[in-house]
Parts: structure tokens; sequence; C-alpha cells
């Protein structure tokens, strides 16, 4: 049986430690005679709220067991409005001294090792960090191994021999700093095989400011070089180089900055969260937990929810929250995605034993949010969702919107790993820019309920994707709007404005390698999909490069589950007018120059549907670059004004339910609906006309 403490009067003051203080004895936690540890106020608090005196604390908070009531949550929040900051990093980095200080390495240029190794047999390594009070938060690299800490080689250098081994001379020396084996596809033979014909090499690399642990030592060692990556938008490492001279806040690996376990009826208020190891943000069994203005400048994660079969955590609610992965500008993708398994190239006869593993950068960033399993009824909206690798949309009934999604090099959406179990869930008025995938729906298991709608979807910018090889290699890559592996469940997409630029496309050699058949491929496979509509959209695909013109969209045969109507596609750029726009998965034929030969042939869906320019306010069409300026809009004359088609009536009901003004004047297709002021018919009204996102709709798009 659960048991609620009821509110007591007045509430605990904690303030930040004095210099020298040593844990109080009895404090009464009033403002005279303050806690100074927040997790210690908590405890005792016994319903009462928590108020935090402004300044930094360096702790990691641990809250267990505390229940608020309905309707009277507890809360801990900055007291009077003055700046919180809570810091999970270990403080003695910062306090050095004669047996304890970073000291150059011999032989390593600009490579130092904390003298102090931590103690034998401790759980917790210091195995991450990032720059303590720099302008952007900004994550250290967690290096797997020493020789890439302290590799002169910045390049991602991948060696492919094709001669067979009795054409090598075994004196020859090897191509590669490290010999490329994989799993053996035989269940019988032995785990690793080395890869043959061609045999695959690797090279170590530096892949910027970072940290390694020395398992053997149990010594820290860390590495402030500058980069020399020079991609133009993604700005090199040039700062300090000597750690002794730069706050740096290292942190053990389980650490969180904030563990909620077992609690209830919790609110977090204007707080500032950093750092911590795998996670900043832990919570476990919990329900009715809201966090509000808290800012979150993440470890390896941002925020993780986690629970045990027989556990669950539900309706926690994130609203008006920074929560920055802190990515590094020099960190590629593929940094944190290629890890292989190796044995030392000069290594004769190697064996089993002889292989190794390296990660690379990967412990670095990780999900913003995410969750493994039981999870129910998470709401997550206003907030700001930046410089990350993933964000998950998990469990029943989560509710995503009016957030801003940006600069993040994996999944902006990933709709759930196999044992989240996604459904019932809206994401609605946000918008996401710069990132690799829109949406993922990459899971093992079918889904349930998606709707997405009302979006703006603009990833025309590109993100770091993959590590140049030499001089010359552009590793920027461009967006893609929808990946699945074809067992997604049903979904609905209805009045989002999207759109793509060169879609799905890495430049890495030229000519550019095309890795997706079209801009838009949500109906490009059907395999246990279930029902999936799409109304009211607006697609545009924009390929300047005449080398990898491909159509607009696939979209769907009439045998397929729809209904799909009401969409407005266009592709910019060059290409001959009898060139295909649109694709049909097991359709015959397999594409269509226009929509209507579509039509004629897989009546009903698109009967509404228009090939045309939407006609917006501010675009590029002619390549489709982003520019700060431009306005999204429909313009008057456009396809897209005035003209949207009815839905069916459980769409409806939602689009109404989750915006009010949507019933009355969403009757242009794409996200935006036009809010006129009837005295002046030639004005729309600011407030109503543009998507307003983030931190109390702060992000405006138009801007």
């Amino acid at each position: 049986m659960k048991i609620t403490i009821r509110r007591g009067p007045g509430a605990v003051i904690v303030s930040p430690p004095p210099p020298g203080w040593i844990a109080d004895d009895d404090p009464a936690g009033t403002l005279t005679d303050p806690f100074h540890s927040i997790s210690a106020a908590i405890a005792v608090a016994n319903g009462r709220d928590v108020h935090l005196r402004g300044g930094r604390y360096v702790e990691p908070i641990t809250v267990d067991g505390v229940h608020g009531g309905s309707g009277h949550p507890i809360t801990i929040a900055a007291y009077d409005g003055e700046p919180v900051t809570v810091d999970c990093f270990v403080p003695d980095f910062l306090h050095p001294t004669a047996e304890a200080h970073w000291e150059p390495v011999d032989g390593s240029p600009d490579e130092f090792v904390w003298t102090q190794p931590s103690p034998a047999g401790e759980a917790e390594e210091v195995r991450r960090g990032a720059f303590l009070d720099t302008h952007r938060h900004t994550r250290l690299i967690s290096y797997s191994r020493a020789e890439d800490l302290r590799s002169p080689n910045e390049f991602n250098i991948r060696i492919e021999d094709p001669r067979p081994s009795d054409e090598i001379d075994p004196d020859e020396p090897p191509p590669g700093d490290n010999y490329v084996w994989v799993a053996n596809p035989e269940p019988d033979g032995e785990k690793w095989i080395p890869t043959e014909e061609p045999r695959v090499f690797r090279n170590w690399m530096y892949m910027g400011p970072g940290i390694w642990f020395d398992d053997r030592q149990r010594k820290v060692h860390i590495r402030l070089s500058h980069t020399h990556n020079n991609v133009l938008g993604w700005p090199d490492y040039t700062g300090v180089t000597d750690p002794r001279t730069v706050g740096i806040a290292l942190s053990k690996s389980l650490t969180p900055a904030l563990r909620l376990t077992n609690c209830t009826f919790l609110r977090l208020k204007d707080i500032t969260l950093r750092f911590g190891g795998q996670e900043t943000v832990r919570i476990r069994n919990c329900t009715d937990i809201e966090f509000d203005h808290v800012h979150i400048r993440a470890g390896s994660r941002a925020i993780r929810l986690e629970a045990e079969k027989d556990e669950h955590n539900a309706r926690i609610v994130f609203h008006d929250c920074e929560i920055d992965g802190g990515l590094p500008t020099w960190l590629f993708r593929s940094d944190r995605k290629d890890e292989y398994h190796y044995v030392a190239a000069t290594l004769r006869n190697p064996t089993q034993a002889d292989v190794e593993h390296n990660t690379l950068g990967k412990s670095t960033t990780n999900n913003l949010l995410s969750s493994r399993r039981n999870a129910a009824e998470i709401q997550v909206h206003h907030c700001e969702l930046v410089n990350g690798h993933d964000v998950c949309i998990f469990g029943p009934g989560m509710r995503f919107h009016h957030n801003w999604v940006d600069n993040i090099n994996d999944d902006a959406l990933f709709m759930g790993s196999e044992d989240s179990d996604t459904k019932d869930a809206w994401v609605y008025r946000n918008v996401v820019t710069k990132v690799l995938t829109t949406l993922s729906f990459a899971s093992e298991t079918p889904l349930d309920g998606i709707r997405i709608f009302r979006n703006l979807f603009d990833i025309r910018e590109p993100t770091l994707g993959i590590r140049p090889g030499k001089v010359g290699d552009n590793p920027l890559r461009q967006g893609q709007f929808f990946k699945g592996n074809g067992i997604e469940g049903p979904f609905d997409l209805w009045h989002n404005t999207c759109l793509v630029r060169n879609a799905g496309a890495t430049f890495v050699d030229e000519p550019p390698t095309d890795l997706n058949r079209a801009g838009f491929t949500h109906y490009r496979q059907f395999h246990l999909a279930g029902v999936r509509r799409s109304y009211n959209n607006v697609f545009v695909a924009a390929y300047p490069d005449s080398g990898i013109t491909r159509p607009i969209a696939f979209l769907p045969p009439r045998t397929f589950e729809g209904p799909t109507d009401g969409n407005v596609y266009e592709r910019l750029g060059p290409g001959p007018a009898s060139q295909p726009r649109f694709a049909v998965t097991g359709g015959s034929p397999p594409e269509f120059v226009d929509l209507d030969g579509y039509n004629a042939l897989h009546d009903p869906w698109e009967r509404e549907g228009v090939r045309a320019d939407p006609l917006l306010l501010s675009f590029d069409s002619a390549t489709g670059h982003p520019h700060l300026d431009d306005d999204l809009r429909p313009r008057d004359g456009s396809p897209a004004k005035g003209s949207a088609v009815a839905m069916p009536a459980d769409m409806a009901t939602i689009d109404r339910d989750a915006n009010v003004l949507a019933k009355r004047f969403g009757g242009d297709r794409g996200c935006y609906w036009t809010l006129k002021v009837p005295a002046f018919p030639g004005l729309s009204f600011v407030l109503f006309d543009r998507m307003s996102v983030g931190v109390k709709g702060r992000r405006k798009f138009p801007r």
C-alpha cells in the first residue's frame, strides 16, 4: 500500500555549501540555517516543498520513495527565481594537489594523465566528461582506445587490399594499423573471422578533445589537441590544450545528476542539471512527475526512463525544458557508429584471443530521451531537444508537441524499440530541422496508432555524417524523411509541411551516392504495415544536382489499406519533364510522370492530390537551399491555400482536440493555418500564423 505524506507548513531551504563545508548534523532548513545537500533536504522534507537558493551545487541528487499528493505535488524549485545549477562530476579534478594533478605524458603531445588512480575495485570509472563553463555545452570524446586518443591522424582511413593471401609477401608492411575481423556467419564456427578478399584495415584516429580511462592503472588520460576538419559551418576545436588551465567536468560512468526512484507527485522547476555518466536524469518506477523549465546539459544520455518487469513510469511531463546533448561540432556520426573488431595488423598468426573491440567515440553521446519498457502517458511539450543522437517516442499515450528538434545526427523521432510498446502516440505542432532521419520506424515489432500531424519537417540542412578519409571529402550527409523495416504498423500523417533536399544522399566521393529511391518513402513497403493514411500534407523534394534526381514520393497501390488524399507534391531542380515524379511499390507500371496517370490506375487514392509548386512565401525554388529568412507558409494563389480536403472522422476529431483553432482556420494544406483579422483582410494575425515552439514558444518559424 502506498502511503502519501501530507504537506507540512513552510518549505525546506537549501543553500550551496560554503567553502570547506562539512555535512551538518541537523540543520533547521530555514533561510538562516539551510541545508547544504539537496538530497538530504528532500529526504527529511516530510511532504514540504524544497527551495534551492541560487548558485552551484556539485552533487548527484537522489530521490527515493518520496510521495506528494494528488493536486499537491512536492515542488523542488529555485528560490524566488534565483539561478540554480546542479552539477554531477568529480570535483577533485578541479582542485589539484601535490599527489593528484594533471601531468604531461612523455612522448605524446598534449596528452596528460591524472596522477591519482581511481580506487581499486570501484565499480564506477571516470569515462565521461565535458567542458565545464563554455558558452555552448560541449562533450569530451569518450575514447575506447588509447591509440585513438594519441593518434596524429584525423582521417577515417579504411584500406581494402583485394589481393588473395597467397599473393602477399609475409614480410610486407601492413597497409594499416588494424586488421578488421568480422562476425562469423557460420553459427558452429569461431566467433570472429578475418576479412579476406578484400582484407580490410583501419587506422587509429584522433576525433577531438577527449578522455580515456586506463583500466590497468585505473588512471584518466586527457588530450585537448586542436582539430583540423575544415568543414564549413562546423567549427574545429581551437581552444586551450592544457587541462590545467580550463575547467573540465569529468563524471563517473553510472552516476546521474538526478535519480528519481519509486516517487509520485513531484515537480521540479527552474533548475539546470548538468553532466553525469550514462544519463543526466534517470527515472525508475515513478508516476505523476513534472519537469517545469528544467534545463538539461546531458551526459551520454539526457533522460532515461527505466522499469523492471513489475514496475511502471507513467504520467511524466516535460515542458518548457532545454535538453542539450552537447554534441561537439567536430564529432562525426561515423565516430559513434563505426565500431569494429580487429587484431593488430603486425601480429603474425592471430587467434580469437587476440581480437579486440574498438567502439571509437560511441560512449560520447546517445539518446536525448528514451525508455526501455513500461512507460505510459509521457508528455513532452514546448521543449528544445538539440545536439544529440536520437529522440525516442515510446509507450502508450505519448504526447509530443510544440517542440523544436534540431541537429540530431541519427533519428529525430524514433518510434520505439522492440519493447517500448509504442501506441496511441500523438506527434504534432513540432518543428524538426537539421536531422539525419525525421521519422524512424525501425522497430522489430509493429507499432499501433501513431498520429503525426501539423508539424514542420524541414531537413534540407545537412548533418555531420562521415569523417573524411582524405582531403576534399565532403562529410555532410543529407537527411531522409522516413526509415522503416516493413513491420511498422499503422500510422497517420496529416497537415504536415515536409521539405527534403537530395534526400538521403551522402556526398563522400563523386558522384554522389543515392540512398533513397524517392524524396518521401513512407509508402515504399507495406509488409505487415496495416492502415497508413496521408492527408493534406505538403511534400517538397529538392534535387539541385541532376545526377541524383529521383521521384518526389512513393504512392500506395489501390490495393493497399489507405486512404491518401489532398497532398501537394513538388520536385525542384533540373531534369526533363518526362522524368517520373512518382513511384508505386508493386504497381505496374512502377513509375508515373505525374499524378494523372497514377489516378487513372489507383483510384480513389489522391483524387484531390496535386503535383504543383506550393508557392511558399519566401523560398529558394531554384535550388531548395535553406535560408534564415525562409517563410514556408503558402501565399495567395498557392494550391495549398484554402483547399484542404475532408479527413476521416477520427483524424478530424484528434486534429480538433489537439488544435483548438484547426477546425475553424485549418483550411490550408500543410502545417500552417491562416487566421485573418476581419478589418484588415491583407494582414495575418501573427500570433497564430507561425509555428511557435520551444520554451514558451520562443522559437518562431518563420522567424
